[in-house]
C-alpha cells in the first residue's frame, strides 16, 4: 500500500488544520478566533467539517482512510446517527461509509458534568473502480473527525485547486445545523 501524508494539499474547506496526537482535525474557524469566543459549543461546531473533504486522483482500487470520529450528545438522549462519509468518483456519489465507533462526549443536562469515552481509530475501505479517476472523500457534518492515514493500492496524488472559492456566513437554515459559522470551500 502507498500511504500519502494528509495536509492542506489532499484537504478542500478547512480554515485550519489542528495537529492531533494521531493525525490532523480539519476545523471551519481558526483557533484564535475560538479563543477569543472561549464558546464550547462554537468550539463544537467550529470542529465538525461540514464542507470539508479529502480531494485526490489515483488509480487506486482500494483506499484505506484510518480516522477517530467525535461525538456529541446528552445523559438520556438518543444517540445521534452516525456522520455520513461520501465518497465521489469523478463527481458522481460512489458510496457512503461511517465509522462505528467514537470518542463520546455526553453531557448530563442536570449537572453539567461531561463524561468522555476515548476509541481507537478505525480504518473505513473504500472500493473503487479501474482506472484514473478523481475520489472526494466528504467527512461527516455531524462529528467531529481526526484524520490519521490514507493509503492505496496505487499512488494517492493532490490535485491543484484551481477552481471557484465559496465563502459563506450563514445560519442554522444554511448549515442545517444549530450554530453559526463561517465555511471556505
Amino acid at each position: 500500500m502507498f500511504e500519502s501524508p494528509i495536509g492542506a494539499t489532499l484537504i478542500r474547506g478547512a480554515v485550519e488544520l489542528v495537529p492531533s496526537e494521531i493525525g490532523v482535525r480539519p476545523m471551519r474557524l481558526p483557533q484564535w478566533a475560538l479563543r477569543l469566543a472561549a464558546d464550547p459549543q462554537l468550539s463544537m461546531a467550529a470542529s465538525q467539517p461540514s464542507g470539508v473533504r479529502l480531494a485526490f486522483e489515483t488509480t487506486s482500487t482500494v483506499v484505506e482512510l484510518t480516522a477517530r470520529a467525535e461525538r456529541f450528545g446528552y445523559v438520556g438522549v438518543p444517540p445521534r446517527a452516525l456522520g455520513i462519509f461520501d465518497v465521489l468518483v469523478d463527481g458522481v456519489l460512489h458510496d457512503r461509509l461511517s465509522l462505528s465507533t467514537a470518542t463520546m462526549h455526553l453531557t448530563d443536562l442536570t449537572t453539567g458534568e461531561v463524561t468522555t469515552s476515548v476509541t481507537e481509530p478505525e480504518t473505513l475501505r473504500i472500493d473503487l473502480p479501474g482506472g484514473e479517476k478523481r475520489v472526494e472523500v466528504w467527512l461527516p457534518h455531524t462529528e467531529s473527525v481526526e484524520l490519521v492515514a490514507i493509503r492505496g493500492d496505487a499512488p494517492i496524488r493532490a490535485i491543484a485547486d484551481d477552481g471557484p472559492v465559496w465563502l459563506h456566513h450563514g445560519s442554522s437554515i444554511s448549515l442545517g445545523w444549530p450554530f453559526w459559522s463561517t465555511t471556505i470551500c
